[in-house]
């Protein structure tokens, strides 16, 4: 060290306190350095930030904003007045409620913990419903050429809707799908953007990610092929290429449902978009409010409300902005105009063998040993679910929930 070396000391914030280990000791040191690195105490610029309790500063009405003298008395608390002299400069900040994290991790959590336990037996894929596979997808949208494409692992598709249905995939683009479960989607997108093209598949699941991963290399595409594990809302992966505008088109199928931070996961498709670049987000929507007083499963109290959406994307900086609704019943219907009742939340999450939901949805079974090969494919549906939320038998869901799709571009 230096004489003419600058130094930035980062403590937290009980150190900054007087008398708890910092503020003293720089000063101490000052004294005591006979190579004159710190002359005097002026040549210290002692930054110093507090929290304080929400609402504090500012409680939205001009007449109720904190004075100078509470924000004196704030200080002199904390700091025990200016006589002890901890800092030059403090600034005071609200913190968060935690309350809303807490629900979110637990959101994250459940929902990681039921995907995990489907992707353990997704690998049986014999096991799976085909005819009702193809049923669904049909009934989405989805063409018989993408069905074929996809082949056996249809057993395997998870979604309310079809993305490649609203957004023109071209060979040789970079395709970014959020949600990307057993990657159904994400190899119907392979088939789209050739091997000169790349897709990326983000899953919370490590489970599903592995046996997305394995499928693309026995099918021979993991070379534009990868699935990696990671929340939507804060994507951090190990590869270079996936930075800031690496993807022309992002899609999701189902994935912003459970999503707990959908403004940030809005944000992050922006982020990892090219200028121009698309999105296509398949996913449900409360289209007022839930009733008070009635059980709701977690996966509906984290649907979003239909008029929330749009303000959302424009803050995120989207523009031609369109919420889709044209296919936007809850029951989907079979080619031969014969109905299949999908409840809520095979809509939500139609797997064509296992529904996915979170512990306390209305289908929710737990499953003892998953390192059975010869087990049976994981359902997360069961009769002591269905008896839990049988109440909500009485709701017509068409006019309380939409599937819709988000299309959007980056400018």
């Amino acid at each position: 060290v230096s004489g003419y070396d600058r130094m930035l000391l980062v403590c937290g914030v009980g150190h900054m306190l007087y008398s708890h280990g910092v503020p003293e000791r720089i000063l101490q040191h000052a004294k005591k350095n006979e190579m004159g690195i710190v002359k005097a105490k002026e040549d210290i610029l002692r930054i110093a930030c507090f929290p304080v309790s929400e609402r504090i500063l500012m409680d939205g009405d001009d007449d109720k904003n904190i004075t100078l003298e509470e924000i004196t008395g704030i200080l002199k608390d904390a700091y025990g007045g200016a006589e002890y002299d901890a800092a030059d400069v403090c600034f005071l900040y609200e913190e968060d409620s935690l309350e809303e994290d807490d629900d979110d991790e637990q959101i994250r959590n459940e929902t990681q913990t039921a995907y995990d336990k489907v992707g353990h037996t997704a690998h049986l894929l014999e096991a799976g419903n085909l005819n009702k596979a193809h049923v669904i997808m049909r009934s989405l949208h989805y063409t018989q050429e993408e069905i074929d494409h996809v082949g056996l692992d249809a057993v395997n598709y998870q979604g309310v809707g079809c993305p490649h249905r609203h957004v023109n995939i071209q060979e040789g683009d970079s395709v970014l799908d959020l949600g990307s479960g057993l990657g159904v989607d994400s190899l119907i997108a392979t088939k789209a953007v050739g091997p000169t093209g790349r897709v990326v598949g983000i899953d919370i699941s490590g489970e599903c990610v592995h046996h997305a991963n394995r499928r693309a290399r026995e099918r021979g595409v993991d070379g534009f092929l990868q699935f990696f594990q990671s929340p939507i809302e804060r994507i951090h992966v190990n590869d270079e290429k996936i930075v800031d505008g690496t993807f022309d088109v992002i899609i999701s199928n189902g994935a912003f449902c459970l999503l707990p931070n959908k403004m940030s996961g809005f944000e992050e498709c922006l982020r990892l978009l090219k200028r121009d670049g698309k999105i296509a987000l398949c996913t449900t929507v409360i289209k007022d409010r839930l009733e008070d007083g009635v059980e709701w499963p977690l996966c509906m109290r984290t649907f979003a409300k239909m008029n929330e959406i749009l303000p959302m994307l424009e803050q995120a900086g989207f523009v031609d902005i369109e919420i889709d609704l044209s296919d936007s019943l809850m029951e989907v219907y079979e080619e031969e105009d014969e109905t299949t009742d999908l409840d809520y939340a095979d809509v939500k999450t139609s797997n064509t063998d296992e529904i996915i939901d979170t512990e306390d949805s209305p289908h929710y079974r737990s499953k003892e040993s998953l390192g059975d090969e010869n087990q049976s494919r994981f359902k997360v549906h069961n009769e002591e679910g269905q008896k839990q939320f049988q109440h909500l038998e009485n709701f017509d869901m068409n006019q309380l929930c939409a599937r819709i799709v988000i299309k959007a571009r980056k400018p």
